[in-house]
């Protein structure tokens, strides 16, 4: 399972959260490149200005499912740990066995897999929409002062916001 926080911690936009995401990346590249067709940046903390909690998301994206195992082989060399979909179609979890300094949580997707694109399309609307944008941080931080020990409650608090805008664009 994804490490789940127990304390639900908002912080306000921190723009070392591109870095470190450009770190991981470098990180992640050496590790499985050449099965890789890009690397992205997803999550709250991919969207300027708007408050989240600090941990990193990213999606590896490949071409098809193919090199799974491959892929799963060679995060294990280097200490993930395969989580399997974690209940979303065609995105893949994996979790490092330690500790690192950047809190991060890592999928591996297929370039066509839902879960992507899900990913890519609420990023994009919130990047390019700031009403929605703030109306979204506003929720989160409701919802982190109701459940500030109860993350599960705290994550499904957002998904009625969460599969609106992905009606609109058109998702799910």
């Amino acid at each position: 399972m994804v490490k789940k926080t127990d304390i639900v911690i908002i912080e306000e936009y921190d723009s070392n959260w591109e870095k470190q995401f450009e770190t991981l990346k470098l990180m992640i590249n050496n590790y499985i490149g050449d099965f890789i067709l890009e690397i992205q940046h997803v999550g709250s903390t991919s969207i300027d200005g708007l408050s989240a909690k600090p941990i990193i998301d990213i999606d590896i994206v490949i071409e098809s499912t193919k090199d799974l195992p491959k892929i799963i082989h060679e995060l294990e060399q280097k200490d993930y740990i395969y989580q399997g979909d974690l209940g979303v179609k065609d995105r893949y979890a994996f979790q490092r066995i330690y500790d690192e300094d950047i809190k991060y949580h890592l999928y591996v997707c297929p370039k066509d897999g839902i879960g992507y694109k899900e990913h890519i399309l609420f990023r994009d609307y919130l990047r390019s929409n700031f009403e929605a944008r703030d109306n979204y941080m506003k929720l989160k931080k409701e919802l982190a002062k109701k459940f500030e020990r109860d993350s599960e409650s705290y994550c499904n608090g957002k998904t009625k916001f969460i599969q609106k805008i992905l009606k609109i664009q058109g998702g799910i």
